[in-house]
This record gives structure tokens, C-alpha cells and sequence, in this order.
């Protein structure tokens, strides 16, 4: 009896070793991890051009007067040109690099201007060429969007133009009839280009800096901007404000990783 006993289990060792192996040879092999792409890092790449604006004089808040719809809009709006915070740092400046190779791909970039309670948001903004803008209507009004090139000279543009109809040049001209409409339109030119609403909403504009490479910010509530990726030499650094104009220096960027620079309008 021990001796059948022993038998049995000798053979069930045998058949679960023998269904192990089975099941491990047709088991479905586990899943392959993703491959990792290599990349090579350029040691001149990856400096950050950092640095705020200030204003030296502070000018008081203003208001503009709604000439239309005032029961949807209110009576006044505040007067977008010069908004800064306690430090002084002026907000929707932008800032660029000329002067520096690209040393990776421009990429378009997916951007909203949104007309809300009879106001542009946001007042001011920078995108790559071929961007796609996407324009929304969140009031129950009949907005129109009419965005106009700077001209002859992004430089020479300094507050809300003047421009007589022989030197505009028409980016787009969309139509916003009801609440909820949205409106997709491509950045197809470089350039300033300003943003008005055509419907009768005359204190309404907003900007949109549109460039052929990645190298620009614009400045938040603080008046701080952030440029990545700028390989160490120099370069002109510029700013455009739609009060104070266009400003230029010449800066060297150092192969340190950060560099710093002030601005004052």
C-alpha cells in the first residue's frame, strides 16, 4: 500500500512538471514596452533668456466708455494698455529674439480669443505662423472679428491704429452672430495683427504677434517673461507694448543655463 502510494505521487510530480513547461511554451509572450527614442542634446541648447518689465511711471487706470448694448455690456470698460502689478511689472509686453537659427522645428500652436461680456480675452498674445486661432462669441450679441496686419512697420505701431483702408491688410474677417458661435481661422502671415470688432463695438481690440520661429513671450500680471532653448551668443532682444512701442538692446547669451534681463517702458 505505501509502495502504490508513493507511486501516485511520483506520477503527479511528473504530470504538473510536465503541464508547467506546457503552459509556459504557449503562454502568449508579455508585453513589449515601448521603444525609447534617443536624442541627441545640442550642450548650446536649453539656455533660458529670463526677465521682467517695469514701468517707470505709473500711469492711472483708466476706463473707456460702451457706446452699444449697454444692458449686456455695462457702461464702461477698463482700458487694457497699462496693466501692471505692485512691483511695477507691465503686463502684455511681448518680447522676441532675432538673430538665432532655429534649432528645432517650428511648430503651430492652438490658440482662443474669446469675446465675453464685450471684451477681448486675451488683450494680447503671441503665437508660431500657421497657428490656428479659435475665435468664440460668449455673449448673446452679434460680434464680428476683424483683424487687421500692422503696417508699413511692426516697430512703428504704438496704441490703436489709424490706418487709412490703403495700407490695411485684412488677416481675417469672421462673423459671430449668436452666443456660442466658434469660429476657426489659420495665422497665415507674420506680423502684428490687431483685432477689432466691426459690429459697432468700437472700444474693442485686442493683438496678436504672429512669427517664424519659437523664441518669444509675453509678459504675465508681473511683467515676467520666459524664453527656452536659446543657444548661447548674441542676439537683439525686442519688445513691443501698445502704449510704449518697440523697444531693442543687444544681449549676450551665456552658456550658463540662465540669463537675466530688465526692461523698463
Amino acid at each position: 500500500m505505501l509502495r502504490l502510494g508513493f507511486f501516485i505521487i511520483l506520477l503527479l510530480g511528473i504530470f504538473s512538471r510536465a503541464e508547467a513547461s506546457r503552459k509556459k511554451k504557449h503562454s502568449p509572450p508579455p508585453p513589449s514596452q515601448p521603444a525609447v527614442e534617443a536624442v541627441e542634446i545640442n550642450s548650446n541648447v536649453g539656455n533660458e533668456v529670463i526677465g521682467k518689465v517695469h514701468l517707470e511711471k505709473l500711469f492711472p487706470p483708466k476706463k473707456v466708455s460702451v457706446t452699444k448694448s449697454l444692458d449686456k455690456c455695462g457702461k464702461e470698460k477698463a482700458d487694457e494698455t497699462y496693466v501692471y502689478g505692485a512691483s511695477k511689472g507691465l503686463k502684455n509686453v511681448v518680447v522676441w529674439i532675432e538673430g538665432m537659427a532655429s534649432e528645432k522645428d517650428v511648430k503651430p500652436s492652438y490658440l482662443v480669443l474669446e469675446n465675453i461680456t464685450c471684451t477681448f480675452v486675451p488683450h494680447v498674445s503671441a503665437a508660431v505662423v500657421g497657428s490656428t486661432l479659435e475665435i468664440k462669441n460668449f455673449d448673446p450679441l452679434a460680434h464680428n472679428n476683424h483683424a487687421f496686419l500692422a503696417s508699413p512697420a511692426f516697430g512703428m505701431l504704438s496704441g490703436p491704429r489709424q490706418d487709412t483702408p490703403e495700407n490695411m491688410v485684412t488677416l481675417f474677417n469672421v462673423a459671430l452672430p449668436t452666443k456660442g458661435v466658434m469660429v476657426k481661422r489659420k495665422l497665415e502671415k507674420t506680423g502684428l495683427a490687431e483685432i477689432k470688432n466691426d459690429a459697432g463695438y468700437d472700444w474693442m481690440h485686442a493683438y496678436i504677434r504672429i512669427f517664424d520661429h519659437p523664441y518669444f513671450a509675453v509678459t504675465n500680471e508681473e511683467g515676467e517673461f520666459r524664453i527656452p532653448h536659446v543657444s548661447a551668443g548674441e542676439y537683439d532682444l525686442h519688445s513691443w507694448h501698445e502704449g510704449g512701442g518697440e523697444k531693442a538692446m543687444h544681449i549676450t547669451v551665456s552658456s550658463s543655463g540662465l540669463n537675466s534681463i530688465d526692461i523698463v517702458y
